[in-house]
């Protein structure tokens, strides 16, 4: 039976980790990790805490460390996978920085700046938002009752 994991990740690690450039993570195996489980990586900061920002990755491989280690800990090494998000209404959910490396964001904090259609999705119990969702035909349009509720929330 494959499992969930929903752990910590330092924020030296989670960022190669989003990029997809690290994927592999070396874990005490306290859980019982097996391939096919699936891990839940929200980055946590020491000093701050949660910061808002997760990955979710297949375990591709799980191989025990233990023959490897001087004390013989039960360290294991898992392969990962990052795992794709689905599109939401046809629209693909896109990171901040992946945003910026193509071009589509230009400015971040004060404005949002895009040529194609972008709307900012956030985690509603953090308020943190790690992405935009993007429009394939550049066109992006709000029901009237969502304009209504950005303008009673002073964002328009």
């Amino acid at each position: 039976m494959t499992k969930v994991h929903d752990l910590k990740i330092h924020p030296k690690y989670f960022e190669p980790v989003a990029a997809g450039k690290k994927r592999a993570e070396v874990r005490i195996n306290d859980r019982d990790y097996n391939a096919g489980d699936t891990l839940i990586l929200r980055e946590y900061d020491p000093k701050k805490g949660f910061t808002g920002q997760k990955v979710v990755a297949l375990i591709t491989d799980a191989t025990c460390l233990r023959a490897f280690v001087d004390n013989g800990a039960p360290y294991i090494l898992l392969s990962i996978q990052l795992v794709e998000r689905p599109a939401i209404s046809g629209c693909k959910l896109r990171r901040w920085n992946e945003l910026a490396v193509q071009g589509l964001v230009f400015r971040i904090n004060y404005e949002v700046l895009h040529p194609q259609g972008l709307a900012m999705m956030y985690d509603p119990e953090t308020g943190v938002s790690d992405g935009a969702l993007v429009a394939s035909d550049g066109v992006w349009s709000y029901s009237g009752e969502i304009i209504k509720s950005a303008k009673q929330k002073g964002w328009m």
